[in-house]
């Protein structure tokens, strides 16, 4: 008996050691680094984007120098080796903003970027928000080799729309989303002198808007998706037939299934063909309020949704559900603690199993694995079924936000989002020193050296093996 207690708690520190952390790393270019995603590379790296903003750059924060000077917000591109090592790190920008969206390696080992750029008047002080409505904003493709030299760049003019997501295509193509404004261009005024007067114009409608490209990123065509309200696209998945799976939330689910229920966001799911002519939607309404952010296919033709929810009463939580081929509700399941659960990836593996990845502030319910303050880092791997695995938490003393994760070919998991925002305990009181200067954080997962009150980017190598 005392072999057999033995034996079983052994097993039990194996599942606790087994998702360790292989590395972490942490980046910081400007006062001002936002994080956009982490993708898993052919060569067992990764490669992550982002961007940060050159008015708010100093010299006391390490990082390479650009080759050119542009004012505003620019790009921003690390590859790192398998071992977390830099291979090299490039930062892409014009004499306007360029905020980082999304980025897929490409058949060639090369990348491509999506991002969105957005000029202000020059003529008016910069802290002003004059905004014109007409070509002050575009999208903008740009294609570089593995090493992140630029091979071509192609720009498109749009008003204001919000991209959220890139896909490669079955054709050699991309495929990429978001939701744009809809308003009444003949009231319209040609500049906005404030944020808030171009929002009395678009705050009540947006449409699902999807542009598709070829491989040399020329615009295929330009679809809108939509009702009398108000409809937010979040994830793109390419279907077997060639068609498309958009997914995102509506104001307005009468407008589709006839629910009747609103006042409330409610997952919706659009199915298009391959030239973006609109076949059927979907609508997944209940008690709750929801929002699709991810969408993976299963083995058996259906799919995992990862809906952005919340009970009544309760803060949010990770919510996933299952669907069967023909999109019917198979079953749907809440993971997480008393307080807030946000999941941003659904990480599929290649045993049918699957990692939900995301930040937690709970310390209770099914997040068991301990909770280091504010938020953390929290994966928790589910088998077909929904029933979970096995969860843990990554974190520190100060404020972890997981934007994204996927999985590598040799079995790991790439893990990006930021630190350092809210600090917690350090070794030695410099805490909102100027220049700021990098400090290590106390009983902590992120080892390496962070700013902080701003936001660090962290990269984690995690592996459940």
């Amino acid at each position: 008996m005392k072999n057999l207690l033995f034996f079983l708690l052994w097993l039990s520190s194996l599942a606790v050691l087994s998702q360790s952390i292989v590395w972490e790393k942490t980046f910081i270019k400007s006062r001002y680094d936002q994080f956009g995603c982490v993708r898993a590379t052919r060569d067992g790296g990764c490669i992550w984007g982002g961007y940060y903003d050159s008015d708010y750059y100093t010299d006391s924060i390490p990082a390479k120098k650009i080759s050119h000077k542009v004012k505003g917000k620019e790009v921003w591109i690390v590859k790192l080796n398998s071992n977390g090592e830099m291979e090299w790190e490039k930062s892409y920008g014009d004499e306007i903003d360029d905020s980082f969206v999304d980025l897929r390696q490409t058949s060639d080992g090369g990348y491509i970027i999506l991002s969105e750029q957005t000029e202000f008047d020059k003529t008016l002080n910069k802290d002003s928000v004059y905004l014109r409505l007409d070509s002050d904003s575009r999208i903008c493709l740009t294609k570089i080799n593995s090493t992140g030299i630029v091979e071509w760049k192609k720009s498109y003019p749009v008003e204001w729309e919000n991209l959220k997501t890139l896909q490669l295509t079955k054709d050699g193509g991309y495929i990429a989303g978001g939701y744009t404004p809809v308003y009444d261009k003949k009231t319209a005024p040609r500049i906005f002198k404030t944020t808030q007067d171009r929002l009395r114009f678009v705050i009540s409608k947006y449409d699902f808007v999807v542009f598709k490209f070829n491989s040399g990123g020329n615009l295929q065509w330009r679809k809108t998706y939509g009702s009398p309200k108000a409809e937010y696209l979040n994830c793109v998945r390419q279907m077997p037939d060639g068609g498309y799976l958009l997914g995102g939330y509506s104001f307005t689910p009468v407008a589709y299934d006839k629910t009747g229920i609103n006042g409330k966001t409610h997952d919706l799911l659009i199915k298009i063909d391959s030239k973006g002519k609109q076949q059927w939607t979907k609508c997944y309404s209940d008690s709750t309020q929801g929002a699709v952010k991810d969408m993976q296919p299963c083995k058996d033709g259906g799919y995992l949704i990862n809906e952005l929810t919340s009970q009544p009463g309760k803060w949010s939580q990770f919510c996933v559900q299952k669907v069967d081929s023909k999109f019917r509700l198979q079953w749907k399941k809440y993971y997480g603690g008393s307080k807030a659960d946000a999941m941003a990836s659904l990480i599929p593996c290649t045993d049918g199993t699957i990692v939900l990845a995301g930040t937690t502030c709970s310390s209770d319910g099914d997040v068991k694995s301990g909770y280091r303050g504010n938020w953390d880092y929290w994966l928790v791997k589910i088998n077909a079924q929904g029933e979970i695995i096995w969860e843990k938490t990554l974190g520190s003393p100060t404020d972890e936000r997981l934007f994204n994760g996927e999985r590598s070919s040799d079995g790991v998991y790439y893990l990006g989002g930021t630190t350092g925002h809210l600090v917690g305990p350090l070794d030695g009181d410099i805490a909102g020193r100027y220049p700021p200067e990098k400090v290590t954080l106390k009983e902590s997962d992120v080892k390496s050296p962070i700013v902080p009150k701003v936001h660090n980017i962290w990269i984690v190598k995690v592996t459940d093996k």
